[in-house]
């Protein structure tokens, strides 16, 4: 009986170590996301920090699905630099335009750049046409000491890249941001005074950071746009046929025609996108009679081929000169058919249409978010690893601007050095040191040579908007 009561002790423990285990649940956090290429608009402007964005659409948050059950981690947090950090009040002021989304503009920033936004260009995540105005916000990074106040640096993976320009592109409507339809494209021209070849777009996308620039993927991006930058406006018959509608239409006064009295007056007048012309205010000594002459010759003036930038049709202003030197002659005008006195039609003298003389790097692109106007450094040149010493002891960040190459790169930490790769040998360049101690903020500029180390003598200052603002224009200098 004993022996009974044993087995059947046994058996009772044997089936409760085969029961099967219970699934255990495990709660995925709420609102976990994952984050790709997401870019964060400096806020230097004093207004409300912009939505994070980035130049293409990525997903943000992963949604729920009943098949497949994934482990969701966090992506790593970006690290931000104190470099970028306490150069963020001297960034170049957000510049914000207010446009209509179904009407071609030509946008023209601060610093000269050139955009051209055709009609229904953008449109909602979900595909939508946005119904109201358009928030098209332009960030300008010309200078080096302006890229160093956003930490851009100029290096595609590990490559040298020379800047003729850089810019942030942002649209949005009302609270949600905008993408460039597909198939649509923004025109882009950078000003220059002094074109390089080579010259491409890219677009950047913080890696753990640090700026990365790419070429535009797409076929049709960063193409060189194939109408010209500016085309004045054109008097149908050409010029000529200008100067004999003005000649014959104005009725010129006695007192601005007697002989022996030479003089000239310019008549400045704008050429509106409709094509329709419209005189400017002439000075007041300028006879009434003749005023009143010029307005009634534009009123009846056919319409004018308006100017274009970039494709897009813009109000452009012209000059016209008239001289009198004593001659003249006379010819039947006015409605009752009197003699009436007017210069002869060579005495006008020339037509000036105000043109602009810069020249632009002049791009189409398919993105908007940092973009960049950059060419490769040229093969061939000897490269070296250039050292800078810190010292072990700060947490200090090393940045080289060079002086003839318009470029800004980053490096990295290595014990007691700043090693900064594959740079040409022989360059001039300014070094930004940034130190962090005891949670206070100082910078530190110093000339080198890359052909050298340098030693990492720093003079050390403490960060304050005005110092900063005195840095960033040298600079900017360079």
């Amino acid at each position: 009986m004993i022996r009974n009561l044993y087995t059947a002790l046994f058996c009772g423990l044997l089936c409760a170590c085969q029961e099967p285990s219970r699934p255990v649940s495990v709660a995925l956090p709420p609102g976990a996301t994952v984050d790709s290429n997401v870019l964060v608009l400096p806020a230097s402007t004093g207004e409300p920090a912009a939505p994070r964005v980035d130049s293409s659409p990525v997903i943000l948050r992963t949604p729920p699905d009943s098949s497949v059950r994934a482990t969701v981690v966090p992506a790593a947090p970006v690290v931000q630099k104190p470099l970028f950090e306490i150069l963020r009040s001297a960034q170049p002021d957000l510049q914000i335009f207010t446009i209509s989304g179904n009407e071609d503009r030509l946008l023209t920033a601060k610093s000269g750049t050139l955009i051209g936004v055709r009609r229904d260009a953008f449109v909602l995540p979900d595909g939508r046409v946005p119904s109201g105005p358009i928030r098209f916000t332009v960030q300008e990074f010309y200078g080096l000491g302006d890229a160093l106040s956003a930490d851009l640096t100029t290096r595609s993976g590990d490559r040298l890249l020379e800047t003729g320009g850089m810019l942030y592109l942002e649209a949005s409507s009302g609270s949600e941001r905008l993408l460039l339809r597909p198939g649509a494209t923004v025109d882009l021209a950078f000003p220059v005074e002094s074109p390089l070849p080579g010259m491409q777009l890219f677009t950047g996308a913080r890696q753990q950071g640090a700026m990365d620039w790419a070429l535009l993927p797409d076929p049709s991006a960063g193409a060189r746009v194939p109408v010209p930058v500016y085309e004045p406006a054109s008097f149908p018959g050409g010029m000529e046929e200008l100067r004999n509608y003005l000649v014959n239409s104005i009725a010129f006064p006695h007192e601005m025609l007697q002989p022996g009295k030479e003089q000239a007056l310019d008549v400045r007048f704008l050429v509106d996108p409709s094509g329709k012309a419209r005189p400017l205010p002439v000075a007041e000594e300028v006879p009434r009679s003749f005023q009143e002459g010029v307005a009634a010759a534009f009123t009846r003036m056919p319409r004018w081929k308006p100017a274009q930038r970039l494709g897009i049709a813009v109000t452009d202003t012209f000059t016209q000169s008239f001289r009198f030197g004593g001659r003249m002659s006379l010819s039947l005008g006015g409605d009752m058919g009197e003699a009436a006195p007017r210069p002869e039609r060579e005495e006008v003298a020339r037509f000036v249409p105000t043109m602009s003389t810069v020249q632009y790097y002049v791009f189409r692109s398919t993105r908007l978010g940092y973009l960049n106007c950059d060419r490769f450094l040229q093969e061939g040149r000897p490269l070296t690893e250039y050292f800078v010493h810190t010292g072990a002891a700060d947490d200090v960040q090393v940045r080289l601007v060079f002086h003839s190459l318009r470029s800004l790169i980053d490096g990295h930490r290595d014990g007691d050095v700043y090693r900064f790769p594959r740079v040409p040998v022989g360059e001039k360049v300014t070094i930004v040191a940034v130190r962090q101690k005891d949670g206070v903020f100082s910078m530190a500029m110093a000339d080198g040579n890359t052909s050298t180390r340098h030693a990492g003598d720093f003079t050390y200052e403490p960060v304050n908007e005005a110092t900063l603002k005195q840095k960033i224009k040298r600079l900017n200098r360079l």
